[in-house]
């Protein structure tokens, strides 16, 4: 996404805190470490790119609303609303926050098209990996009661009721332009994942892989909870997962035999291209004639529903979740396909989009540079990293070959992003898949700054 930028010196947009802490709070031992567990986890996401976009992303800057609602009722900790509050669409619906854009100052910053905000659509619900983390360090936790549950859980129903695809067990992301015809392939902008290739004509049968890998985090988590309470909903949840968790119903709904991997799956076509055409002049009297650049399907015939052929982040969701089991042939194929260098492979970390794909660094639209076709990202290399090093410390007989490779990304992504670091003393947005040099907004000490967990190894294990 493109800021129009408003520079008028002398103001600064600075991150207001999110946490106003109370000098009369009473709190018990066990209530300050859950205060500060969350504190931190806030305090950190909110700082990403606030030098580009006054506003907060829900998946990266702030991960969701209901942190700031959970944390303020059931942490006993004061927090600041910036703005008019989104609650009764919580507390009714579930729905949560998508991004606060607020004030003129804001608005001024961001394209008219993305401050109105649109009640189904959805990003992805990473809170569940706070979650998840805090259940695997200490389930004891004073932040698990049945009033917090029970509000996660309206979220999470709120995501199965506006996210669901067509068939069972399948899952879509809103918010996509079935009618654009400025755009290589509608931006899915929900995902997180912008520009990543979906299907090349959006309808209502797609289905999206990313999601569905979300939505088995999300309810296995929410079945833990409610099992520590020895609650009777606990395996409504577990079992759901379980259904979602099965590889032999993931592999009939998104592996593709044809492709060898994991993938969306929906109306397609690669035979896509943008082409300059003439706008018809307005009145006899305009002087020159513009140019659109507009998307063409050059081949009709190949545009039939089916795999999504496009290697990259989307197709490691199933590692990336720990989804597979450790026994499939599916997870070889995927630890061979990342050290591919014509695929995700390079020195400097994994790219986001396989070389070989027909849209590897092609602009979406005349003005809208590459985003997540190509670039490295740190988020989802941690994410990766996690995985890798999950299946090596499990039996299987991929284990040495998931050690292995854990090895070598971790010290190319350490190496490169210290190189940038020593030549620019900044941390990037993102990092350029064949020179490693940093890319967008910086400094950058959002997601970029998970190479300090990296460095220490410190995931969720």
């Amino acid at each position: 996404m493109t800021a129009n930028y408003v520079h008028r010196e002398p103001i600064r947009f600075q991150p207001s805190p999110r946490i106003v802490p109370s000098d009369n709070l009473q709190l018990t031992e066990q209530q300050i470490k859950s205060r500060q567990q969350l504190a931190h986890v806030n305090v950190i996401v909110t700082q990403a790119g606030r030098n580009v976009w006054d506003f907060e992303y829900p998946w990266s800057n702030k991960l969701c609303s209901c942190c700031t609602d959970m944390t303020q009722y059931y942490l006993n900790v004061p927090v600041k609303i910036c703005g008019p509050s989104k609650k009764n669409n919580y507390h009714t619906m579930g729905e949560s926050i998508i991004e606060i854009i607020l004030g003129d100052e804001a608005r001024a910053r961001v394209p008219s098209e993305f401050i109105v905000q649109y009640t189904n659509n959805a990003n992805p619900p990473t809170f569940f990996l706070t979650i998840d983390y805090l259940l695997k360090t200490n389930q004891a936790n004073h932040l698990f009661t049945l009033p917090f549950i029970q509000r996660l859980e309206k979220w999470y129903q709120w995501y199965n009721h506006t996210q669901t695809g067509p068939i069972p067990f399948t899952f879509r992301w809103r918010g996509r332009n079935a009618s654009s015809i400025y755009e290589l392939n509608p931006k899915t902008l929900t995902s997180g994942l912008d520009d990543y290739p979906r299907a090349s004509h959006p309808t209502n049968f797609e289905r999206h892989l990313d999601l569905r890998c979300w939505m088995t985090l999300a309810s296995n988590v929410i079945g833990k909870l409610y099992s520590i309470l020895n609650n009777e909903q606990t395996n409504k949840y577990l079992n759901y997962a379980q259904l979602l968790i099965n590889n032999d119903l993931l592999d009939q709904l998104h592996w593709s035999e044809e492709y060898e991997m994991y993938a969306d799956y929906g109306l397609h076509t690669d035979y896509v291209q943008l082409e300059r055409v003439l706008i018809p002049k307005q009145s006899p009297t305009q002087q020159y004639q513009q140019t659109h650049m507009i998307r063409q399907v050059i081949k009709e015939s190949d545009l039939n529903y089916k795999y999504v052929k496009h290697f990259g982040y989307v197709s490691l969701f199933p590692l990336m979740i720990r989804i597979l089991n450790p026994q499939s042939n599916k997870l070889e194929k995927i630890l061979n396909d990342l050290k591919n260098s014509t695929l995700l492979w390079t020195p400097y970390g994994l790219r986001s989009l396989a070389r070989s794909s027909s849209i590897y660094g092609m602009r979406n639209t005349e003005h809208d540079p590459p985003y997540w076709r190509g670039a490295i990202w740190i988020n989802m290399n941690y994410m990766v990293l996690s995985a890798l090093q999950h299946y090596a410390n499990i039996p299987g007989p991929y284990s040495d070959k998931a050690k292995q490779i854990y090895k070598q990304l971790r010290t190319n992504l350490i190496n490169n992003m210290l190189r940038v670091y020593d030549n620019t003393g900044h941390i990037w947005e993102q990092y350029d898949d064949k020179t490693g040099n940093g890319k967008g907004s910086h400094p950058f000490t959002g997601w970029s700054s998970l190479i300090v967990l990296i460095m220490s190894e410190l995931y969720d294990q």
